[in-house]
């Protein structure tokens, strides 16, 4: 797995997987990563990999690793073109899969004779949620993304902490392409919120049980 993400040049990809780095560290802690020997094993393999990836790619002189490259530049003009369209629907938005019909109406100039004129999403997770979902469909699914990342960061169940890495990661990626509206992406995210309130259940029926008893 670590040397698909690695040959994939996704610089979203590798974002989320630092976030999730991060999330591990934070979790787990300096005393459980100290004691986690296939967990070291695994980052310096990463790191390795890494490092001989980036000097082979830089070498060939591959496109998509150069932040300030022809592909980063599409993505902020994407999303110029996704302001002024949310601009034009605020409240509503402009329903589901509609963005690539309304899309060749507000696509910058320079990109108008390219493949991006048949970009399908707004490549953000904010900007795609609210013209697909309009303003009360972001709140719902921010009110929902919130209670997701808070009952997995209260856990310190394994299970739970690493959907709080995969969630963190998955949005992380999500700020610069898609988050949720694909199948799979979908169900993932589903799968998480149910593996985090049956978690929540579990500790609240816990919970009554302990007071039953001692009354």
């Amino acid at each position: 797995s670590l040397g698909g993400l690695l040959v994939s040049f996704s610089r979203g990809a590798w974002l989320g997987a630092l976030a999730a780095g991060l999330v591990l560290l934070v979790q787990l802690g300096p005393q459980g990563l100290l004691r986690s020997r296939r967990l070291w094993l695994g980052l310096g393999a990463a790191a390795a990999a890494l490092v001989l990836g980036l000097a082979v790619a830089l070498g060939l002189g591959i496109e998509r690793l150069n932040p300030l490259g022809e592909s980063s530049g599409a993505r902020l003009l994407t999303w110029a073109s996704a302001l002024r369209m949310l601009a034009d629907h605020p409240l509503l938005g402009i329903g589901l899969d509609q963005f690539v019909r309304l899309y060749p109406q507000y696509i910058d100039p320079s990109l108008a004779g390219t493949n991006e004129i048949n970009t399908a999403h707004p490549h953000n997770l904010l900007l795609d949620i609210a013209l697909r979902m309009g303003l009360l469909g972001l709140l719902a699914f921010g009110w929902l993304i919130a209670k997701l990342l808070r009952g997995a960061a209260r856990s310190r169940e394994p299970l739970l902490i690493g959907v709080l890495a995969a969630s963190v990661a998955a949005l992380a990626h999500g700020l610069v392409d898609s988050y949720y509206f694909w199948p799979d992406l979908a169900f993932a995210f589903w799968l998480f919120v149910a593996l985090v309130r049956s978690a929540e259940s579990a500790s609240d029926e816990g919970v009554s049980a302990e007071s039953a008893s001692a009354d």
